[in-house]
């Protein structure tokens, strides 16, 4: 995907109190053209984060994308959170990609 098509990104949103490593939610933002477009949160763990993800796809093929472009960007965002999640990267790598 280049900067001109519609992508998407999702970022941890952790504990400000007691353990700041903690995830306690997710941001998806939404990018047209490399410009931020809307920004949703979406509160929990791994559901939520396979919401978000379901969000992103879906406003993927509402802007024109198709199928592969949604699973292409699905597996981008696993990928930057397998760089910083270990937990999330074991659970991964015991049941494949």
């Amino acid at each position: 995907m280049t900067a001109r098509t519609p992508r998407y990104v999702i970022d941890p949103i952790r504990g400000e109190r007691d353990d700041a490593r903690t995830v306690i939610g997710w941001r998806l933002v939404l990018l047209r053209d490399g410009a931020e477009v809307e920004r949703r949160e979406f509160d929990g763990g791994g559901d939520a984060y396979a919401n978000a993800q379901d969000a992103g796809g879906a406003w993927l093929q509402q802007q024109g994308g198709s199928s592969v472009d949604a699973f292409t960007a699905r597996a981008m965002q696993a990928s930057r959170r397998m760089a910083w999640d270990l937990d999330y990267r074991y659970a991964i790598s015991r049941r494949g990609f």
